[in-house]
């Protein structure tokens, strides 16, 4: 053969072994196992494998099958895209081949065909059967740890611990002989830099040359472990395997909030010399282990925080197939977790038993069970010092409010002849379960109308109220009115033990209608924040509806509001914020989607310059909210069935009648409280112009100037994202 044509045909076998060896690369064979073989598994295996009937004479369950093809030739040809024809079967560009026959691919579907064949198809299935799990099991890396006695070496005076006899007896065994010592100089660089990541300083090499001591090599040693940057380089090896980013990455790589405290909290667990298996166990169950760390400046917990490695995964977001991103998102996990745990590569069980490890489908399907239920969610870490803190600034506010209170009370009689007098909010006439209502409309009505008018609202208000108690097939999430949050998980002070039925003095909510909210104001200052977390469900409709009021916020999928009630899924997201109008209103976002995935509620207050107020959470089929918040206030409703009512200065004095009598209680119940707020309009108590002395202003200011100063010194909880 002439030497041109022998290194022609060199070049090309070294041209097709560097193709096979990029194909068959680690990265490759995940990217195959990820993508292509749930794919293949899902869409091509009822026809074309070992198990059924191979139609037109094509197998596609063996990287030898799919490459050989069928009738019509290679399914696949590597590195070839135009000669594939399964790219072609697959989005019915040919007439004559289309397959699945159910339909066409999606196109993130024939994207990740494309990808692998360009890659060069790696594949890593053979004909070879899969082992069966009890020999797989016999394998030394499965066998439990065992004492061993030190090898018989020639050189005996060479190793200076038990360790350095294996190595020694090895080297013997191959008759080579251990490298000569290292001179100081190098010696120090090479632990200096395998420590800590740096070079050492020229008066650290200098220390240590003159150190003639036999311990002179040790104290440089446990100096670096005592470094800070000891930690510092050696977490960045874990947080590579637990694939750490601080990003959703995807579309719109969202920020993942608090992701850096994991990353603390390994460079801590290095820096502490954590006890290996602590630093396991608090990874997988920190939140739950008894005898919880603290951090050393005693400010939050620390152990928790290990399980924030859970939501340091990719996040699709807005995604089409969201029972596809739910698979992939626990085929995540669970690889990171088996990887860095377990040194196995669980993940192969997702479609077949494993071929070489005692892993069987059922084992990962059992371990994504458990994964399934878990949230990641943000989770408060105060330390009982800080809480203690918190709730002291808490108490002080609460007893500066009182005061407030106590001082302006008496004056808000002052304030319902103003409250009666047109105008009238815009959406007085307009709303039903508006305590205005009947004034409003009546207030515009011709006199001679008046017992007309006055009859069709009492019946209106009636059949209100019998909706308001019918049933539209409504998933109600949140009724704060029972005055708990069982089912809630609280985190951070905002939103405190309970709802709360109490309005703070300086804080505006129209609308509000007696019955205790979910309110992140209720301690009496903006500089509370906080989480309300409900338990995962199916969102078994198409609508969200939430009746609130705050300060003014957005949100978008780019960038989630810090004041937002939030439907939580896999792959998407759906939200709403207060308008800062300081009334309540029904804000409605279309699940889209989301509907018929599992989900959680996330209310939010993340922001020390304003507050959210929640009244109710419903899940409906309907595009409109429900027909009222509550039913109309049952003691205007009484004082309209009164006969005496022939006139609009009659109706006046009743409603007159009735503020007085609200104001006038100690322990005022729903409808008190609904009617008390309602004569202030859109002002809180200390906005309301209330006739006040000279004397009593200076009071208010004084009280006022103290409570800020008291609202500035709280603390701002220590918030991680945790994998509860």
């Amino acid at each position: 053969m002439r030497p041109s044509a022998v290194l022609r045909r060199l070049s090309v076998f070294c041209l097709l072994s560097s193709a096979l060896a990029q194909a068959q690369t680690p990265a490759g064979l995940d990217f195959f196992e990820q993508r292509i073989r749930p794919l293949l598994a899902e869409k091509c295996y009822p026809c074309h494998s070992a198990k059924t009937i191979s139609s037109g004479g094509l197998r596609l369950d063996t990287r030898e099958a799919i490459r050989k093809g069928g009738n019509h030739g290679p399914a696949v040809v590597p590195e070839r895209v135009d000669a594939s024809l399964i790219l072609r079967a697959v989005s019915y560009q040919d007439a004559t081949l289309r397959m699945p026959p159910t339909g066409p691919l999606t196109g993130p579907q024939i994207s990740d065909l494309n990808r692998w064949i360009e890659m060069g198809a790696p594949d890593p299935r053979t004909e070879a059967p899969a082992p069966s799990v009890g020999p797989a099991r016999n394998f030394w890396a499965f066998q439990p740890f065992r004492a061993h006695p030190l090898p018989p070496v020639h050189d005996k005076k060479w190793p200076s611990s038990w360790i350095d006899s294996f190595l020694l007896a090895t080297l013997e065994a191959r008759k080579l002989k251990p490298a000569p010592p290292a001179d100081k100089r190098s010696l120090i660089r090479r632990v200096t830099f395998d420590l800590i990541g740096l070079p050492p300083a020229p008066a650290e090499v200098e220390a240590f040359l003159a150190d003639r001591s036999p311990q002179a090599f040790e104290k440089v040693v446990d100096r670096l472990l005592a470094s800070p940057h000891y930690g510092e380089r050696w977490a960045r090896h874990w947080l590579d395997l637990a694939r750490y980013a601080e990003t959703d990455g995807h579309e719109f790589d969202r920020e993942k909030p608090n992701a850096w405290r994991y990353r603390d909290y390994v460079i801590r667990a290095f820096n502490e010399d954590l006890p290996y298996d602590r630093f396991i166990r608090e990874q997988i169950a920190g939140d739950l282990l008894p005898g919880r760390r603290m951090v050393p400046e005693g400010t939050h917990w620390d152990s928790p925080l290990g399980t924030g490695w859970f939501g340091l995964g990719e996040e699709r977001n807005a995604a089409d197939d969201l029972a596809e991103v739910r698979a992939d998102k626990l085929d995540n996990q669970i690889d990171t977790l088996a990887k860095t745990f377990l040194g196995l590569t669980v993940a192969c069980a997702r479609c077949h038993d494993h071929k070489f490890d005692p892993i069987s489908t059922r084992d990962y399907y059992a371990l994504a069970g458990i994964l399934d239920s878990k949230q990641v969610i943000q989770t408060c870490l105060d330390a009982p010092s800080r809480v203690r803190e918190a709730e002291r600034v808490q108490g002080q506010l609460d007893g500066i409010n009182r005061q407030i209170e106590k001082l302006l009370e008496p004056k808000r009689l002052g304030l319902i002849s103003r409250s009666l007098t047109p105008p009238f909010p815009p959406e007085a006439d307009k709303e039903p379960d508006h305590l205005f209502y009947p004034l409003a409309r009546l207030a515009k009505a011709d006199p001679h109308d008046f017992a007309d008018l006055l009859l069709d609202i009492r019946r209106e208000l009636a059949e209100w109220s019998e909706k308001s108690g019918q049933d539209r097939g409504d998933l109600v999430l949140a009724d704060f009115a029972r005055g708990d949050y069982d089912g809630w998980r609280v985190e951070g002070p905002a939103f405190g033990a309970g709802p709360s039925a109490w309005a703070p003095p300086q804080q505006a909510l129209a609308g509000y209608q007696g019955r205790p909210l979910a309110n992140s104001f209720a301690g009496g200052a903006n500089e509370l924040v906080g989480f309300l977390t409900s338990r995962s469900f199916r969102a078994a409709r198409r609508y969200l509806h939430v009746r609130l009021a705050g300060s003014a916020d957005s949100t978008s999928i780019r960038q989630p509001g810090l004041l937002r009630v939030a439907l939580v899924g896999d792959g998407r997201d759906v939200a709403v914020t207060p308008d800062g109008s300081g009334r309540f209103v029904w804000k409605t976002a279309g699940l889209g989607k989301m509907e018929g995935e599992t989900a959680f509620v996330e209310i939010v207050d993340r922001t020390r310059t304003g507050y959210l107020a929640v009244d109710k959470i419903v899940l409906s089929n309907s595009k409109d909210p429900p027909w009222l918040g509550r039913a109309p206030n049952q003691r205007l409703v009484k004082m309209l069935d009164d006969p005496n009512l022939v006139s609009l200065n009659r109706l006046t004095e009743g409603y007159r009648r009735l503020f007085e009598q609200a104001a006038g209680e100690t322990r005022p119940d729903a409808d008190a409280r609904w009617l008390r707020q309602a004569m202030l309009g859109a002002a809180s108590l200390e906005q309301a112009p209330l006739e006040l002395s000279a004397s009593e202003k200076t009071q208010l200011q004084a009280l006022q100037k103290q409570r800020s100063d008291l609202a500035s010194r709280l603390p701002d909880p220590v918030f991680g994202l945790l994998g509860v």
